[in-house]
């Protein structure tokens, strides 16, 4: 699916030159936990960002799409996801 978890999120965005020298850059699967989406009660947005996941998570699940990356995530790490 991605080829790189960087591919993500534009580092260089958000890190210092010194920070970003610290990061270690692993292609080695560690582990995969839980989907968890953590919304700041003072955010006043928060209430839309909760239903625009919960949304675009259902999305996922009837498209197929949510079960194919959990079993692309099985793949890669040579185990069982672990189901909430």
């Amino acid at each position: 699916m991605f080829s790189n978890i960087l591919d993500l999120v534009p580092l260089r965005k958000f890190l210092t030159p010194k920070e970003l020298a610290k990061l270690l850059i692993t292609t080695k699967k560690i582990d995969i936990s839980p989907l968890l989406l953590y919304i700041s009660r003072k955010n006043k947005n928060g209430a839309l960002f909760l239903k625009k996941f919960k949304s675009g998570l259902k999305k996922l699940k009837e498209s197929g799409k949510y079960g194919q990356m959990l079993k692309d995530v099985e793949t890669s790490l040579g185990k069982p996801f672990r189901k909430m």
